[in-house]
């Protein structure tokens, strides 16, 4: 008598080629063991052919959408167990389009512009629901932006390195305890929320003063050092 021991799956590094616009379709992807990427496995967007579209729930280790990509998020629940990152080459745009939910359960959501000429875009773009862990934007000459009339909820820092925050009318809502707007630039929202048990601070070091163009409603905590300012621009 023989017992053979299963074997957990290993992790995919998942490439998508679009065939189609499904993501859950196997033939969109390559290097990922003849499925759609699953719970361990990373899953890399490149720009040209058809781009994927999520229309259920996914989970997936973690999220990587090249210069010039689009992800969208029809509806369902994307959820990423790790990092993000959004990159966008000088003159390229890079979107995430999210009209489902979007949440990240550890590690950073990063923004970048990784080499090229002239400005990039990068676009959080829908009115779904957003929940980032840590946000980072990290790189000059590059526009974030943000979509008008949606919530982004960050459980963790916020850490504005390079670039342009483009707010529009959107809400951030700081949801952690013990977190801080961190980096060398500036943080511009439209609406900034601190939420009920969240405490944030603008600490010393942290270059970055905070311009809020409508609300800032703190039910939580929120401390900043005496060298910082906070600016309303109505």
């Amino acid at each position: 008598l023989f017992l053979v021991t299963p074997q957990p799956a290993l992790a995919g590094s998942c490439v998508w080629t679009g065939a189609s616009t499904a993501w859950t379709d196997a033939g969109n992807w390559t290097a990922c063991a003849g499925l759609s990427p699953q719970s361990a496995d990373t899953a890399t967007i490149n720009s040209g052919g058809n781009q994927p579209t999520i229309g259920s729930d996914i989970t997936i280790s973690e999220l990587t959408i090249n210069s010039g990509a689009t992800l969208t998020i029809s509806s369902g629940t994307l959820t990423v167990s790790g990092n993000i990152d959004l990159k966008a080459d000088g003159g390229a745009t890079t979107t995430l389009n999210n009209s489902g939910t979007l949440t990240q359960t550890s590690g950073t959501m990063t923004l970048s512009r990784p080499g090229g000429t002239g400005a990039a875009n990068i676009n959080l773009s829908g009115a779904g629901t957003w929940n980032i862990n840590n946000l980072t934007t990290g790189s000059t000459n590059t526009n974030y932006n943000l979509a008008d009339g949606a919530t982004y909820n960050i459980a963790g820092d916020i850490t504005r390195d390079g670039g342009t925050l483009v707010s529009g009318t959107s809400t951030v809502v700081m949801t952690g305890s013990g977190k801080q707007l961190k980096g060398g630039n500036a943080h511009t929202y439209y609406n900034l929320t601190i939420s009920v048990g969240a405490s944030v601070t603008n600490p010393a070091g942290a270059i970055g003063n905070v311009t809020i163009g409508k609300d800032l409603t703190v039910a939580g905590t929120f401390t900043q050092d005496a060298a910082r300012t906070t600016t309303f621009s109505f």
